[in-house]
């Protein structure tokens, strides 16, 4: 049996899948970037690229090629045929579009996932972790491998490293799976990763009570929620890094 902190998992099914979750997130939080098969991307990482390049009309259709070719805007992509496809044309036809049309239509792709990214991607990932389909049923396993990729992308891109992840007590999988809090001189201490809204209240006099309370009501799938409480706490601001051909 499967132990989240305080919370066992006796159903064989979703105890597999929890343990195939633990081990693909560690693994991913290692090779990403570092290989072909598991490039340090995502579609917000993507499309806010292609804006950061814009260069006006002359770079309009390279750009929206090069997205509409990618992999992660394809019709059999996870993210983007349950979601993307839903709400925006096929990028492919956009390159007859005014160069200014194509840079707003991909600032309305940038602002909706903004909004939605995180909680679609937790969404799908616990959705197949937690129902009754076996790990190898209906391509479960490649898509909780798919969602994992994702979000560990957007957490690298959050501003998080390496040793965020490994961290003996303090990396990210060991606070997710933290047993709870203790109290001392009134105070109470946890590793766990809170939700930002109890976060706020750190510095007042209601922080001891409402962790008390989300203890008393947490859940397995509260507990996985925790790795979306760090992709919404307050980003610092961020670098692009762009090569520049030409220039010595």
């Amino acid at each position: 049996m499967y132990i989240l902190g305080k919370i066992t998992h006796p159903d064989p099914v979703i105890d597999r899948k929890a343990k195939f979750f633990r081990d693909w997130f560690e693994y991913q939080s290692q090779v990403i970037g570092k290989s072909q098969m598991y490039p340090l991307e995502n579609h917000l990482y993507l499309i806010e690229n292609a804006l950061f390049r814009w260069k006006g009309s002359k770079k309009n259709k390279k750009i929206v090629s090069e997205l509409s070719e990618h992999t992660l805007f394809q019709p059999e992509d996870f993210y983007t045929q349950r979601y993307l496809t839903k709400e925006f044309p096929k990028l492919k036809n956009w390159l007859s579009n005014p160069a200014e049309e194509n840079r707003a239509n991909l600032q309305k792709i940038k602002d909706f996932l903004n909004t939605n990214y995180v909680d679609h991607c937790f969404s799908e990932m616990i959705g197949h972790m937690f129902c009754n389909h076996a790990l190898e049923e209906k391509r479960h396993s490649d898509s909780i491998r798919y969602y994992i990729q994702m979000m560990v992308a957007q957490l690298y891109f959050t501003g998080f490293l390496h040793e965020d992840f490994i961290g003996f007590r303090t990396g990210i999988f060991d606070r997710l799976l933290s047993f709870g809090y203790t109290e001392e001189n009134g105070k109470v201490h946890t590793q766990f990763i809170l939700p930002k809204h109890i976060l706020d209240l750190k510095d007042t006099d209601q922080f001891a009570g409402a962790v008390r309370d989300y203890f008393a009501e947490r859940d397995s799938i509260k507990q996985f929620s925790s790795i979306t409480n760090l992709l919404k706490y307050p980003q610092e601001e961020g670098v692009f890094n762009e090569l520049c051909q030409g220039l010595s």
